[in-house]
């Protein structure tokens, strides 16, 4: 028979574990940590110190996105825990939590790129060469002159297509892409940069590009700005990109223009 002196009281387990008393009970409450003992009369709860263990993987569980109330599909009415299903679960939460946070370091370090361009390069409207690594584009056409309405309209196209298709879109890189071939007429392309090659995208090649900033699109006067790629009479790939400095407004972005020979 249990003694009520052999178990934490709720409020010992409380402090114990960082748990509110709320918390406690909630978990009670969705059946997930029933009480060794409760008080017939003050209906207060005592618990194992076994159980102590048990809250701290509850609460590893749920920092890494299991939700609480999925928890109760491991233990069953006697209270007997799936510890290996669970494992298995929880391997998978925290694999998921891996990806999202080694997304997010990608993402700092290509604001952190831009700020070393703007260092760098912003300073002077004048070309320089990059090594870029291969990068993918979603594009829709579009036509030489574009209104702000036109721009939302095209990235609400570009997003809703790729969503449709489950695609993960890089929503900071929407912008303007255009393919300059000898003897044709310049196909003109809106774009949104995806994470993963699909059927029907294009691909800007890894390689040297030459780039110049500026405070606003370029792209159109790329025969003025790179007459080379012009006179070479070979196509070539124009791509114009958003690019983020410090201390500017997150209303506005600078233009990076790349070219490159195909």
């Amino acid at each position: 028979m249990l003694r009520k002196d052999e178990l934490l009281s709720i409020g010992e387990l409380s402090t114990a574990t960082g748990v509110g008393v709320k918390s406690l009970k909630y978990y009670e409450e969705i059946g997930i940590l029933k009480p060794a003992y409760v008080d017939s009369q003050t209906q207060y709860r005592y618990y194992e110190l076994e159980q102590a263990y048990w809250i701290e993987i509850i609460q590893f569980a749920v920092a890494f996105g299991l939700p609480l109330k999925e928890l109760s599909a491991f233990v069953d009415v006697e209270e007997q825990v799936n510890y290996s299903d669970l494992v298995i679960q929880m391997r998978k939460k925290v694999m998921e939590k891996i990806a999202e946070l080694q997304a997010g370091l990608a993402f700092i370090d290509h604001l952190q790129t831009d700020m070393d361009l703007m260092e760098h390069f912003g300073k002077h409207a004048t070309p320089y060469t990059l090594e870029l690594q291969e990068k993918y584009f979603y594009v829709t056409p579009c036509k030489k002159e574009i209104t702000k309405v036109d721009r939302r309209k095209l990235f609400s196209k570009l997003v809703k297509e790729l969503k449709d298709v489950s695609y993960e879109t890089m929503f900071w890189d929407f912008g303007y892409l255009h393919i300059h071939c000898p003897g044709e007429a310049v196909k003109r392309y809106a774009y949104v940069q995806i994470r993963e090659k699909m059927p029907n995208c294009v691909v800007s090649p890894a390689g040297l590009y030459q780039c110049v900033q500026a405070k606003t699109s370029q792209i159109e006067k790329v025969a003025e700005i790179f007459p080379e790629m012009i006179h070479s009479n070979k196509p070539f790939l124009a791509i114009e990109m958003n690019i983020f400095a410090d201390n500017r407004s997150y209303q506005e972005a600078r233009k990076e223009l790349r070219v490159m020979a195909l």
